[in-house]
């Protein structure tokens, strides 16, 4: 059913932010919070990352040579996916 495909989905693609979050919701009315609460803080590094990779993006622009920057870029990419 939908939640087989839902679950299928978050193993073929686990960085799906919105996957990640509605696989928490269905978790939690299925009364199992720990892992609810797994996606959905998946879900929530994944979007914090996401909205701090496009702050460091613009600020490499001005410094594209800036060593600190561009490290930080690269750990939370690899918490996206990317």
């Amino acid at each position: 059913g939908a939640f087989k495909d839902l679950k299928n989905s978050a193993e073929l693609n686990p960085y799906d932010i919105g996957v990640q979050n509605l696989l928490g919701q269905i978790y939690l009315r299925l009364g199992q919070p720990d892992v609810a609460a797994r996606h959905m803080e998946n879900g929530k590094l994944m979007t914090e990352a996401t909205f701090r990779i496009a702050e460091l993006n613009i600020l490499l622009q001005d410094d594209p040579s800036n060593k600190e920057l561009r490290s930080e870029l690269h750990s939370l990419k690899k918490i996206v996916g990317k």
